[in-house]
């Protein structure tokens, strides 16, 4: 279980070097199927602060902590998002979990109205996000990549925050949701 579990956030500009590397590894061992052109084109965004999770001083789960601003239907949304990762061992133990939850919390704090996650369809973690309160969009978001190109994706999720009125907006609206003009898939 994950009782013995520390989780801690820490704002971008506190994040030691160390950390870094640690998080580096452990995303490249949780995020295989992604290449690196993949990487460096579409998710390729600055965090706004950290989500670690150690067991005994070892780094075991991770999330980079995002945010943006976002248009839908003429509204603007403040957005907010995460990437975790738990190393493969440690799985289904409820660190991903208090991950999740430790970023959510960072984000409500923000103001942020509504939660985002890009998500791998073809992977097993949607169960996990929704019983966090996230829904599969209605239809596939677009974003831009580095280069200006418009992408779509099926594997866009919500959860409400602070705006649950706009949150089902989107959920319920009748446009494709956009992460545009900000570049990346996250």
């Amino acid at each position: 279980m994950a009782a013995h579990i520390d989780v801690i956030v820490v704002e971008e500009g506190a994040v030691r070097p160390e950390q870094k590397e640690e998080m580096l590894r452990l995303q490249i061992a949780c995020f295989d199927q992604v290449t690196a052109q993949e990487i460096d084109e579409d998710y390729n965004r600055p965090s706004v602060a950290r989500v670690l999770a150690y067991d005994q001083g070892e780094l075991i789960a991770c999330a980079e902590v995002f945010q943006r601003t976002v248009e839908y239907g003429g509204q603007p949304i403040l957005l907010g998002g995460f990437s975790p990762c738990t190393r493969q061992d440690r799985r289904g133990r409820g660190i991903g979990t208090l991950v999740c939850q430790a970023a959510t919390g960072y984000l409500r704090r923000q103001g942020c109205d509504m939660l985002f996650l890009s998500v791998d369809t073809g992977r097993e973690t949607h169960p996990l996000y929704e019983r966090l309160g996230f829904r599969m969009l209605p239809r596939p978001f677009i974003y831009a990549n580095i280069h200006g190109e418009l992408k779509e994706s099926a594997g866009g999720m919500i959860a409400p925050l602070c705006s649950p009125a706009l949150y089902g907006r989107v959920l319920h609206g009748d446009r494709p949701f956009t992460l545009t003009p900000e570049i990346g898939c996250w």
